[in-house]
């Protein structure tokens, strides 16, 4: 068996395991799951077992905080029964930059370490914004919009809390501390903290900017409440604000498209 080989074992293998998990634990339904299967075969593939981790630390560490209280949040975020499960849309919103990043690393490894360093900055970003979420739907003091600090009602868009930065920074500890044991060269660990931080911090700095401003939000014509989807209670919810194609899944799009860019930059100047 050749090296490639083993490698594709070892990636089906590991894509197999998350696949029992994020069914056992209801977390994608099936046009996610296969999302999610392409997602990963890129990142083995392309970027390695570095990659990997970063995903799948991503992925489990998000997944715990998703679950935990997770009626309390859906209350908070009015979501109905089903929403908390993750679609293709959701995947693809957090993934696309991360698996066209193992797409061009395929295609050109002799810059591997550049596609590698992007990558954790897309994932950190993805990664720090999900964690803000989770963590800052637990304040329950005052969410204010990150620009202007108007007071909004929680699970807004746009809207920041003391406990959602520190939810980020936490992510960014915990991502650094599992790549860190598969990284290739221990003198760019220094730089590789720097760029998950920083590209973390970016990334759900942006996705704050980007719902605030571009993203669609809607009030349910039934039960009166401001919600993300254009369908709540079985029926077409009124639009507030927001451009219509803007919905959270761009906004994700931004925010680790915005990560990446960032890494790039740093990756550049260290």
């Amino acid at each position: 068996m050749t090296l490639n080989s083993y490698v594709l074992l070892e990636a089906t293998i590991v894509i197999s395991v998350l696949g029992v998990i994020s069914y056992r634990m209801r977390l994608l339904d099936g046009w996610g799951s296969l999302s999610a299967v392409l997602v990963g075969y890129s990142t083995y593939l392309g970027i390695g077992r570095v990659g990997m981790v970063a995903l799948v630390t991503f992925f489990l560490v998000s997944s715990v905080f998703t679950k935990y209280k997770a009626s309390y949040k859906r209350q908070v975020l009015r979501e109905e029964p089903n929403d908390h499960m993750r679609s293709w849309r959701n995947v693809w919103g957090n993934g696309a930059i991360p698996f066209s990043l193992g797409v061009m690393s395929i295609a050109d490894p002799g810059n591997v370490d550049l596609y590698t360093s992007v990558y954790l900055g897309a994932i950190s970003a993805a990664f720090s914004d999900t964690m803000s979420t989770e963590v800052g739907l637990l304040y329950r003091g005052r969410v204010r919009y990150i620009i202007g600090f108007r007071e909004v009602y929680a699970g807004a868009p746009g809207g920041v809390t003391p406990y959602g930065f520190l939810g980020a920074i936490f992510s960014g500890c915990v991502l650094f501390i599992a790549t860190s044991f598969f990284a290739s060269n221990a003198k760019i660990l220094p730089y590789t903290l720097v760029i998950i931080l920083v590209s973390g911090l970016v990334g759900t700095t942006m996705d704050s900017v980007a719902g605030q401003l571009w993203q669609r939000t809607y009030r349910c014509a039934c039960c009166n409440e401001f919600v993300e989807s254009s369908v709540h209670c079985g029926v077409v919810a009124v639009p507030l604000k927001g451009y219509r194609l803007v919905n959270t899944h761009v906004v994700n799009l931004i925010c680790t498209g915005s990560g990446a860019v960032v890494a790039f930059i740093v990756w550049g100047l260290l």
